[in-house]
């Protein structure tokens, strides 16, 4: 949980290889049914050739309806984020993020808070180096509304009968 906050939702993600299409997008809404944004996961990078594809990247985004950015992380696999050329090409998609079992990650946009829990996470196995593409990996994705904050205070009147000061 984020201190202080209470999510408004939560949904389950899970990616398992052969899921060649895998792209999950929730909606964020309140309880009363307002949208909020949107948030989920997709497959980023694959690697090797053949079926199934051989996922190495999983990027999860949260776009907020309040925020001109969609932010986004990349978890990566041990040998992706230890790849230089990988991250290098994964750079522009958004943060590289070392994808481990019980890991939590945050995605923070001007009105969300999104926290992503690496729940199960699996590498496959064969010809490939070793750790370098996911079996599974199932993520817990959480939206919290940030507290709405007073606004700011209004500065003071100028009072043209004081003396300036400069």
């Amino acid at each position: 949980p984020v201190a202080g906050l209470t999510a408004v939702d939560s949904f389950m993600s899970a990616y398992i290889m052969g899921d060649d299409f895998y792209d999950d997008t929730f909606s964020i809404e309140t309880p009363s049914g307002e949208f909020l944004g949107e948030t989920g996961a997709g497959i980023s990078k694959t690697i090797g050739v053949g079926d199934p594809k051989k996922v190495t990247a999983i990027e999860c985004f949260v776009f907020d309806k309040n925020d001109v950015r969609t932010v986004t992380k990349v978890l990566m696999s041990e040998h992706a984020f230890n790849d230089e050329a990988l991250r290098a090409e994964l750079a522009p998609r958004g943060e590289p993020v070392l994808a481990k079992a019980g890991e939590t990650i945050y995605l923070e946009t001007l009105t969300l808070i999104v926290q992503v829990q690496i729940i199960d996470l699996a590498y496959g196995s064969g010809a490939l180096p070793p750790n370098s593409f996911f079996e599974r990996l199932t993520l817990k994705i959480s939206a919290y509304p940030k507290a709405k904050s007073a606004p700011p205070p209004m500065p003071p009147a100028f009072d043209e009968t004081q003396p300036s000061s400069i």
